[in-house]
């Protein structure tokens, strides 16, 4: 890929992403699904609750989301709107196909079983454990 493309591409994303935050924002569905407005209320809780402190965080969730929408979420028109997980969202996106393709406009994941460990069965799904019987791994069909 060129690196035109790769900057075409980057800024047709980020005037769709722009636009759909727009309208969204424009129908009043930012907050629509309840997991949207459940990461707002788990950042807020931090630090504006009975009991504030870390442990407010949880454990159901990966906590850099909460951490990164700590202060924003304080501003009460950021917290009822969505603007905060909206800004969060914009800024953590704005490097676009460019960072996701990395170097070479090349993206490979690895997906396979951890080093010495082996399926159990030959089926698509499965569980495998080490040979030391430390680790566990379970495949989805």
């Amino acid at each position: 890929m060129t690196d035109r493309f790769l900057k075409t591409l980057t800024g047709a994303s980020l005037v769709m992403g722009t636009v759909a935050a727009a309208y969204y924002a424009r129908e009043g569905l930012t907050l629509s699904h309840y997991d949207a407005k459940a990461h707002l209320v788990v950042a807020r809780r931090i630090l504006d609750s009975l009991t504030p402190e870390y442990s407010q965080i949880g454990a159901v969730w990966l906590p850099l989301p909460h951490i990164l929408n700590l202060l924003p979420v304080q501003i009460d028109a950021f917290y009822r709107t969505g603007a905060a997980g909206v800004a969060i969202w914009a800024l953590s996106n704005r490097a676009g196909p460019e960072a996701a393709l990395g170097p070479r406009g090349v993206l490979h994941m690895d997906i396979g079983f951890p080093p010495d460990v082996a399926p159990v069965t030959g089926r698509q799904g499965g569980v495998s454990i080490s040979p030391d019987g430390h680790a566990l791994n379970q495949r989805g069909s």
